[in-house]
């Protein structure tokens, strides 16, 4: 497992990214340079350092993974989703990504219920990868905390950038 939570390991069990790839365009937002490209980072969201968004606006909230690390990932081609109902605590990790790079769990920042899984994105992956912040989110949670200790969308592009000195 890397620092920020996704396992960005190969099948083999070695690290491995793939920086000479990236084509995230920057929207509206903060922006995080990393290898000399930008990543979206939507001011409307807040963001784990484990490269996890929720919007918290609409109840039940959304949850899914950043640009950055759909980045990171690669094509998606599996996802192993929980069932709804099931209950989520700040660390869990209920949503497994399986790519070529690598199969990573994903890190809840949240606590809650599971309302829905994405049934599109379990029926095609790749949406997760092309629209991480859009028709690929992951999963929608009936929180139990109303202020979940997350990111904003500056202090997220601080974090990404913080990590890629590593």
């Amino acid at each position: 497992m890397n620092d920020f939570g996704l396992n960005l390991n190969n099948r083999d069990g070695e690290e491995e990214f793939d920086d000479n790839n990236r084509s995230q365009e920057d929207t509206t937002g903060s922006s995080a340079p990393v290898g000399g490209q930008n990543f979206d980072i939507p001011e409307n969201l807040s963001y784990s350092e484990d490269h996890v968004w929720v919007d918290s606006s609409v109840s039940p909230a959304l949850v899914g993974i950043t640009a950055y690390a759909a980045e990171q990932l690669g094509d998606i081609v599996y996802i192993d989703f929980p069932e709804e109902g099931d209950q989520v605590r700040v660390g869990d990790e209920p949503v497994e990504l399986e790519s070529a790079k690598a199969i990573s769990p994903v890190v809840i920042p949240v606590e809650g219920t599971i309302a829905y899984v994405n049934t599109a994105a379990d029926s095609d992956p790749q949406v997760v990868t092309n629209d991480p912040y859009g028709e690929g989110w992951l999963l929608k949670i009936n929180l139990e905390d109303d202020e979940p200790d997350l990111l904003n969308s500056e202090e997220y592009a601080r974090a990404i950038e913080q990590q890629s000195k590593k």
